[in-house]
């Protein structure tokens, strides 16, 4: 739009410092944007390349809240690597294939490969399970599994998602419209 942009807090308040567990638990932004300050756009657009996702990322600080376009199944992708410690799967839509007399026609080959040390992937998992437990995704609790995953917000309430995964399941939820327009307070 020609405007500077200046990144806020959903509560539209600014908390102060912060550790890193609790601005993503807490989706403090403003902890995020100085993060990928001092990472650099690059690096993370690579390590975003690296997990699966191939959506549109522009070079800017409002990538590191999200404002990237993918599709939901991009992103599930993406968390898949989180969830298998640290590897990352291309998705297949069909497993295999049998005829009505059992012989198997086709069966899907795993691309596997490793994205991530298994501990940075361990960590990011602990992190996303705090989310769960004490921040923008409680509601995720009802459950009663072990959870762990991410929420998030377009600016003017255009889209909410969530992203998530137990230790065999890794789901994600997008609510919105599909023209630009609010879908109001909630």
């Amino acid at each position: 739009s020609g405007k500077p942009w200046k990144p806020e807090n959903f509560e539209g308040i600014f908390y102060g410092p912060n550790l890193l567990r609790t601005a993503l638990v807490k989706s403090r932004n403003l902890v995020t944007i100085r993060l990928a300050q001092r990472l650099g756009m690059k690096t993370i657009i690579n390590r975003a390349k690296d997990m699966g996702l191939t959506g549109i990322m522009e070079p800017n600080l409002s990538l590191a809240l999200g404002s990237g376009q993918f599709t939901p199944l991009n992103m599930v992708q993406a968390y898949t690597v989180f969830a298998r410690g640290g590897t990352g799967i291309t998705p297949r839509l069909i497993e295999s294939v049998s005829s009505p007399w059992g012989e198997q026609l086709f069966t899907a080959t795993e691309d596997v490969r490793e994205v991530m040390k298994p501990e940075t992937a361990y960590i990011v998992c602990n992190l996303l399970q705090q989310v769960v437990q004490d921040g923008t995704a409680t509601r995720a609790k009802v459950l009663g599994r072990p959870v762990a995953g991410k929420t998030g917000t377009t600016n003017d309430e255009q889209d909410a998602w969530f992203m998530g995964f137990s230790p065999y399941l890794v789901t994600g939820v997008w609510v919105g419209y599909d023209q630009v327009k609010p879908m109001g307070k909630f």
